[in-house]
């Protein structure tokens, strides 16, 4: 990379563009893009603290949207989910999916009732 495109490619990102937009941009590799950016000294915000993997936590589970976590918290929503979804098990009330409206509930039948 020559250092007029390492300037453009810093300049790039400290203006908000993402890696994967620079790398499209300037036709070169996304990683290619980040190694640059690190050896130049260039802290990378991408980086998910604890503190922060915490308040997503938090709010999801008192019943916030993902998208408005992703808001509040400045990421991408696809960020987030990966944030609060993995501990998500099928037990969970979001994990399961509702009857449509207007249809009635089914109940499961119960083991030796010949359903």
């Amino acid at each position: 990379m020559t250092p007029a495109l390492l300037e453009l490619v810093i300049s790039d990102y400290r203006s908000g563009l993402s890696v994967y937009a620079i790398a499209e941009t300037h036709g070169i590799h996304r990683q290619t893009v980040t190694t640059h950016l690190v050896k130049a000294g260039v802290t990378l915000r991408r980086t998910i603290t604890d503190a922060e993997r915490q308040r997503a936590r938090k709010l999801y589970d008192s019943g916030a949207y993902i998208k408005d976590i992703a808001k509040m918290l400045g990421r991408n929503p696809a960020t987030i989910a990966k944030m609060v979804r993995p501990r998500e098990v099928a037990s969970s009330p979001r994990a399961r999916t509702a009857p449509a409206p207007g249809t009635p509930e089914r109940a499961c039948p119960s083991p030796g009732s010949g359903s």
